[in-house]
């Protein structure tokens, strides 16, 4: 890998609230909302894995509710990204779109990309919310990672990725990108 891998030492938080209701800024996230947004048709990848985000049957790519309440399904691939994973990148900049990725392991690392023109994504495991990652640099880097592990237990999970519509101040747009992931 061509990037810089940074470990998620934040607790993971409960995604609804001990009533059952969901935080502020959750209620209208399609189907984000629904505590089984895992993927009931997707493959589980196994431990071991590098995982291409283009065409998997381990992702499922959602649109979200816009701003003004409209359904959007904006979800772009790439082709021809010399230094990504598979020369492959998924990205949205639409505020709500969300993807999932089921895996079983007990570690996670997510590659995606930082530049100047990336914004910010709201991260969830098993329904747990567990950090907002900005992707936003200003010289670009290729291929960083994110690892999530330590309290992920035995067996199956689901990561998701949802454009938050938040970016560094510098940043000159709300891009979140999915290069691939790397599953143990």
């Amino acid at each position: 890998m061509g990037g810089h891998v940074y470990y998620a030492t934040v607790v993971p938080r409960r995604l609804t609230l001990p009533d059952g209701t969901f935080p502020t800024g959750y209620e209208a996230k399609g189907e984000m909302a629904d505590p089984d947004y895992a993927c009931a048709g997707c493959q589980i990848a196994p431990p071991g894995n590098n995982i291409d985000a283009k065409d998997s049957p381990f992702m499922r790519y959602l649109p979200g509710i816009s701003c003004h309440g409209c359904q959007t399904d904006w979800w772009y691939d790439y082709d021809a990204y010399p230094n990504a994973i598979g020369l492959t990148m998924d990205y949205s900049r639409d505020t709500g779109n969300w993807a999932s990725f089921s895996f079983e392991g007990t570690r996670l690392e997510y590659v995606y990309l930082k530049w100047p023109h990336m914004g910010a994504a709201h991260i969830y495991i098993d329904d747990w919310y567990i950090e907002t990652l900005d992707m936003y640099d200003a010289n670009g880097v290729w291929q960083p990672s994110r690892v999530y592990t330590g309290w992920l237990s035995s067996g199956a999970h689901t990561i998701a990725i949802e454009v938050s519509g938040q970016k560094h101040p510098a940043s000159s747009d709300y891009f979140v990108v999915i290069d691939g992931f790397h599953v143990n």
